[in-house]
């Protein structure tokens, strides 16, 4: 169309349409005014696929949060371990392996509730390994929560986990973001993105993928010492406000878009504003 017509065109570039389908992509960089992604990973693979040249032209738009509505919890009341993962019910998400490390939650005696919210075709497979771990009373699945119901349970949790698998995952996930936005700290799997928001042992832990031993192991280091959860969980408000502020974001890609405006650096959080305070 831009040939037809002239114009200047430009497109954003995700997850699975420059890691799996990416269809003449090299050509579509070396032609567009400018590409946005969502990562400084993802910007990496854009430059290299479309050649030095390019460089500049290629920028860094994080995904937002709305900071005014995912703000921390005023009081956190003590109480058991509460666990809380959110995301679609597949095998990529690395659910099995939650289950699993409940399980050995409970075989060492520590007190902890698990919630998982979501809905997905693995959603039976996933009641049929809670049941047989005996955790009918510990771990629970909601099905579908709408955002507004789902950021209280954000705020009311200890933790925010996802053992996800990397090789289906490109980005950083929005449910870590929202979770940090709200001051509780996350254990995750190191997927590629993640260093650029999250510094292990300052905003959250990593554990290996499939190790439900390990992920066992930092739950209850959190349960034993929840005094360090509430310190990651501030360092990861900071760095979303710094990175992931959605007003701020939207304003440097609206300097992109608008009216006459060139592909040069945008100011605020797009392009490389920073990384995670370590």
């Amino acid at each position: 169309m831009a040939r037809l017509t002239g114009l200047p065109w430009s497109f954003g570039a995700h997850a699975s349409d420059m890691y799996v389908d990416g269809a003449m992509l090299p050509e579509k960089i070396r032609a567009a005014r400018f590409v946005v992604t969502c990562t400084r990973h993802n910007r990496d693979h854009l430059v290299a696929l479309g050649g030095a040249a390019t460089a500049d032209k290629v920028f860094v738009s994080y995904h937002g949060v709305d900071l005014e509505r995912f703000t921390p919890a005023t009081h956190r009341p003590p109480g058991p371990l509460a666990i809380l993962a959110v995301g679609s019910l597949r095998a990529c998400k690395g659910l099995p392996d939650l289950i699993e490390a409940c399980r050995l939650l409970a075989a060492w005696g520590r007190l902890f509730s698990c919630t998982i919210v979501g809905d997905g075709r693995d959603r039976r497979s996933l009641q049929r390994l809670i049941r047989r771990a005996g955790l009918e009373s510990r771990i629970r699945i909601t099905g579908y929560v709408a955002q507004e119901a789902l950021i209280p349970m954000y705020r009311q949790a200890s933790v925010v986990v996802l053992p996800a698998l990397s090789e289906s995952h490109f980005g950083i996930p929005n449910v870590l973001l929202e979770a940090l936005a709200v001051e509780t700290p996350v254990i995750c799997t190191a997927l590629p993105s993640l260093g650029e928001v999250i510094a292990d042992g300052v905003h959250g832990r990593y554990v290996p993928e499939c190790s439900p031993a390990a992920l066992a192991d930092a739950l209850d280091d959190l349960a034993r010492s929840p005094e360090a959860g509430r310190a990651m969980g501030r360092a990861g408000r900071a760095v979303i406000e710094a990175l992931f502020d959605a007003e701020k974001n939207v304003d440097a890609l609206e300097g992109l878009l608008g009216p006459g405006a060139c592909p040069s650096r945008p100011a605020g959080a797009a392009a490389e504003a920073g990384r995670p305070a370590s």
